[in-house]
């Protein structure tokens, strides 16, 4: 059975709402390329997959040129807008050339990760003059792949625990970032809770702690925080804690047994709902009843 084509964009013309260039300003030296993306957007913001041919086109081609997919090429020093023509609309990216020299680079990657967590590290490269550039080429590497590894784009990713250390080149300038890598989350993290009116259990995770350990605090005089003796309990406590801190609990409350002669006389006592056997007992002036 032979399948016909399916013509997935409609025969007739289609409008294109806006043009969309990222970025829409960037510094170039010479002799360094750059990918421009030229997006066409309908009257909702979304983007059109049948939109007319994309036209690129550099207003300077002697500072910077511009191919039909967008790589920007910096000749000489000066200034060029790259202009993005579709459907009769456009939208153009600044472009500056530069001849300076690049002068430093630095890594910027997150303070920790888990270990399966993956995170885009950015190089940042500055000319003499502090203008932020982009350097003419970029290498990645880490000193243990046992740890963590990255790819030629900067995506890192936390193989294991330790401190990872990642290495970038640029123009024979290095830099290096070193991000710490746990299997536990480096603080406590409350993920449920409930309220009581006395006292108040959570689910907690992180920091140490096994995600889904319970904590509770509050008054537990009858046992009722489950970490294993009575008390109050100012600080949250989990259940496989031998104890509460003396200092954050209250004593414990001992039960008195009182004498029924001691009661009051306004003292009264429910009578029994059955008919029970009753035996003689002494009241309290000392007769038999």
């Amino acid at each position: 059975m032979v399948i016909p084509d399916i013509d997935w964009c409609p025969s007739g013309p289609v409008e294109v709402a806006t043009i969309r260039v990222q970025p829409a300003e960037t510094n170039l030296r010479i002799g360094s390329t750059l990918m421009i993306e030229a997006m066409p957007l309908d009257a909702r913001g979304q983007l059109m997959f049948c939109a007319p041919p994309m036209n690129l086109v550099s207003t300077n081609t002697s500072v910077a040129t511009v191919s039909s997919a967008g790589l920007v090429t910096g000749v000489s020093a000066g200034k060029a807008f790259i202009r993005a023509m579709s459907g009769g609309k456009s939208d153009s990216a600044a472009v500056t050339v530069v001849s300076t020299t690049l002068a430093t680079i630095t890594i910027e990657a997150p303070a920790s990760l888990l270990v399966g967590q993956t995170a885009q590290l950015k190089l940042v490269a500055r000319d003499t003059d502090g203008n932020v550039i982009t350097p003419r080429s970029v290498s990645w590497q880490t000193d243990d792949a046992a740890l963590g590894t990255v790819s030629s784009a900067g995506m890192f990713i936390a193989v294991n625990d330790g401190i990872a250390t990642v290495t970038a080149v640029a123009e024979q300038l290095t830099a290096v970032a070193r991000i710490p890598l746990t299997r536990d989350a480096p603080t406590r993290r409350f993920r449920q809770i409930a309220t009581g009116f006395q006292h108040t259990c959570a689910i907690v995770g992180g920091g140490g702690v096994p995600d889904g350990t319970a904590f509770c605090w509050g008054d537990g005089t009858v046992g009722q925080l489950g970490i294993g003796q009575t008390g109050f309990a100012r600080e949250p406590f989990s259940g496989n804690t031998s104890g509460v801190n003396p200092s954050q609990r209250s004593p414990r409350r001992s039960r008195t047994q009182v004498s029924p002669c001691s009661r009051k006389s306004s003292t009264t006592t429910r009578p029994p709902a059955t008919t029970m056997r009753t035996a003689s007992r002494k009241t309290c002036d000392g007769s038999s009843a």
